[in-house]
């Protein structure tokens, strides 16, 4: 699955609402994990 696949995925899930309405801050934080490994692997 290749990044774009898998943060379409990601941000498809995001979609569905917490109980806040909100995003749930450990989802922004895995994303954030993500990313950076996602850059370092690209780089």
């Amino acid at each position: 699955m290749s990044t774009g696949d898998f943060l379409n995925f990601y941000f498809s899930k995001l979609k569905f609402p917490s109980k806040d309405g909100m995003v749930d801050g450990n989802m922004l934080r895995w994303l954030q994990w993500w990313i950076a490994v996602v850059l370092r692997a690209a780089s």
